[in-house]
């Protein structure tokens, strides 16, 4: 990382055991941010305990769902996760978790894919996902077929090599790296229809069940209105999560940028991040929170299959639109997606900074250096840490 160090000037504030960074360049533009728009999953919240658990978690379900094999979570570690976000191209968790599953199933042995396939087809023509779902699973288990050591113990770096090939467009570069690697594409189709991906939780299994181990019963229920289906007793890796951010920050903020001046871009649902927000959500400027739904109704009002999940900068420019006027805006964020989104919005005529954090990520060092080798603005720890910079920063003298 040091060859990036003479870009940045480099804070060491004090009570903190991490450095903050700000490039040289940038800093008599910092000086004139007067909205500060937020993600919040990773910046407001740590979700360390949470999302990353949820997917592993539903990748392993998912996996030996259909192929009858174990997969232990231990194996979507942090690493690999963190691989495949690097593209820019996965806010979406469940586009995510698709992702990890059909990477899994490609480096999986020929003859498994195979014998997918053909369990598939022997379904027959039973209509509701879930219902197929269910019955693969009951007829999976038990299944003589078993992976050997060699393709568990290689499948990290398996991983890692596949979500190299991956880019922004997500989902789409999974298909155009398996095309190009010469796959039969037999297998992912089916599975794809099979799962009924992409889709909601009254349709899609792996929808489904990602946000039951996430929300757990009682949240899921009242969140989407219809019972779990697949998890039915055990803890939610929501009640893992734990607020980041505290109400001195935003006072402190406030006093550089003034009132009603914050907003949220996120790819959270509303009520999720709602139940660990609290009142803190009075900070905000109501008309610039843009969750999950609002990109989910833009979504759906297009009807020609557009994709609005960061990188696309939908959610920022709605969220800043309710912050007019403004000279500078501010995006926090803790991904590569959020920083190419904040890119994407500043060809577009806005003057948008990025400040990467970093702290409450993992892996943490290589979360930094992505920020670094990309030449992201303002690299800070945390979003608490965002107040003495931008304090000191004001404080200067032009």
């Amino acid at each position: 990382m040091k060859d990036h160090f003479e870009d940045y000037r480099i804070f060491n504030l004090a009570g903190v055991d991490a450095h903050s960074y700000i490039r040289k360049d940038r800093i008599e533009l910092l000086k004139e941010v007067d909205a500060v728009i937020f993600d919040c999953d990773g910046v407001l919240i740590d979700t360390r305990g949470s999302y990353n658990g949820a997917i592993a978690k539903t990748v392993s379900y998912l996996f030996e769902g259909l192929t009858g094999q174990p997969l232990p979570e231990s194996l979507i570690s942090d690493r690999v996760l963190f691989s495949f976000r690097k593209s820019g191209g996965f806010n979406n968790d469940c586009d995510l978790t698709y992702a990890i599953l059909i990477a899994t199933l490609s480096v999986s042995p020929k003859s498994l894919r195979n014998y997918l396939i053909k369990s598939i087809e022997g379904i027959g023509r039973i209509t509701d996902p879930f219902e197929r779902f269910q019955i693969l699973m009951r007829e999976r288990r038990g299944a003589s077929y078993a992976l050997n050591y060699d393709f568990y113990g290689g499948l990290t770096d398996s991983l890692l090599n596949f979500s190299n090939n991956l880019d922004e467009t997500g989902v789409s570069s999974v298909e155009v790296y398996l095309n190009r690697t010469g796959e039969d594409p037999r297998v992912y189709q089916k599975v794809r229809q099979f799962l009924n991906f992409p889709g909601d939780v009254k349709g899609c299994p792996l929808a489904a069940i990602f946000e039951e181990f996430f929300c757990g019963q009682e949240l899921f229920k009242e969140i989407f209105g219809i019972e779990t289906r697949f998890y039915t007793d055990g803890p939610a890796f929501i009640n893992n999560e734990r607020l980041i951010i505290n109400s001195e920050t935003f006072n402190r903020i406030t006093s550089s940028v003034g009132i009603n001046k914050f907003g949220v871009s996120s790819g959270s649902g509303i009520k999720q991040a709602s139940s660990v927000l609290g009142e803190l959500l009075k900070f905000f400027n109501p008309n610039a929170l843009i969750f999950r739904e609002a990109v989910e109704r833009a979504m759906a009002e297009e009807r020609r299959g557009v994709n609005l999940w960061k990188p696309n900068p939908f959610s920022l420019q709605k969220a800043a639109e309710a912050l007019e006027p403004f000279r500078c805006a501010l995006y926090v964020g803790d991904s590569m997606e959020d920083a190419i989104m904040v890119n994407k919005t500043g060809e577009r005529g806005r003057r948008f900074l990025f400040t990467g954090v970093y702290y409450y990520s993992n892996p943490r060092e290589e979360v930094l250096r992505s920020f670094l080798e990309t030449g992201c603005d303002i690299i800070i720890p945390s979003v608490n840490d965002l107040p003495p910079i931008l304090e000191s920063v004001r404080g200067e003298k032009d």
